[in-house]
């Protein structure tokens, strides 16, 4: 049986979450791909998956297992491409809503026009996707990060603005100090505090102020704040325009709130593909404008 057969086997059905879907992606029976993982998992002598009915999810050997067989893969790739002039293949990223739809899609057009022969596989979500299970070769997050054994590239410190619409100030009047929050409403991006509270910071004084309203995306937490439902607190670039138009108001820019830090992680730094090298350094050069302060 031909490893690489095996080991791609194996990709698809972790990638896919069960057999029909791997097995149609792969072009062959589902009876077939059920015989090359049992195979394989005898080869090895290790479960690899956790079956049920529905799903299919890998054990702790298989995620091991299916980590390095991605890399025997990419090197297989390099090894049959080291001699042409551009590089090929699938790069599966993940990263927050508004960079994916503002930054990186508007110029996906030109890069692949560069490299006709590369596949984006963009995961776009504001949640933390598990990197080795979800079979991500790099993801990008924007804040704190949990504490973890993937390999971090810090890139920058994002500036935020807190702003609110012209309406909402109209109705409610412009703070001068922190003091004058007390009669003001958030927006919250999430869950709020116990009690329908969101803290939001200015300065060195993070500030609780009563929720008007709570949503789970980022779109739906920037329309909040352009309906004039509240305060909201943004990235700068993702501000700017509406700053520039008028439709937001920055509050208290004597009391900007902390930076955030943006990376890039991945699961590993040993043997990292041409073609992923690539994809992140035209990422981070996407992103430049994004790391200037003001």
């Amino acid at each position: 049986m031909d490893q690489l057969r095996e080991y791609r086997a194996l990709i698809a059905v972790i990638d896919a979450g069960n057999f029909t879907s791997a097995a149609e992606r792969l072009g062959v029976p589902r009876s077939t791909l059920s015989t090359i993982i049992s195979g394989l998992e005898n080869r090895i002598g290790a479960r690899l998956l956790h079956r049920t009915t529905r799903v299919v999810s890998p054990t702790e050997e298989g995620l091991r297992l299916t980590e390095r067989a991605r890399s025997v893969i990419d090197e297989a790739q390099m090894l049959e491409t080291m001699f042409s002039k551009g590089v090929s293949g699938r790069v599966r990223i993940s990263m927050p809503g508004r960079i994916a739809h503002h930054i990186v899609i508007p110029a996906l057009s030109q890069f692949l026009n560069d490299h006709p022969d590369l596949m984006i596989d963009l995961r776009i979500s504001d949640e933390r996707l598990d990197i080795v299970s979800e079979g991500l070769d790099f993801v990008l997050r924007v804040g704190a990060l949990d504490h973890s054994s993937l390999v971090c590239r810090r890139l920058c410190d994002l500036s935020f603005v807190n702003c609110a619409s012209r309406e909402y100030l109209r109705r409610n009047g412009i703070p001068e100090t922190p003091a004058d929050l007390r009669t003001h409403r958030a927006i919250s991006y999430g869950q709020p505090e116990a009690g329908g509270w969101a803290t939001l910071e200015f300065g060195d004084a993070p500030v609780r102020m009563r929720v008007s309203v709570a949503v789970d995306s980022t779109e739906g937490y920037i329309q909040a704040g352009l309906s004039g439902l509240g305060m909201i607190s943004l990235p700068r670039f993702d501000a700017l325009q509406h700053l520039k138009s008028g439709d937001l108001v920055e509050v208290l820019p004597d009391y900007p709130p902390s930076t955030s830090q943006m990376t890039i992680l991945y699961s590993s730094r040993k043997h990292l593909p041409l073609r992923i090298e690539i994809v992140r350094d035209w990422i981070i050069k996407l992103l430049k404008p994004c790391m200037v302060a003001d």
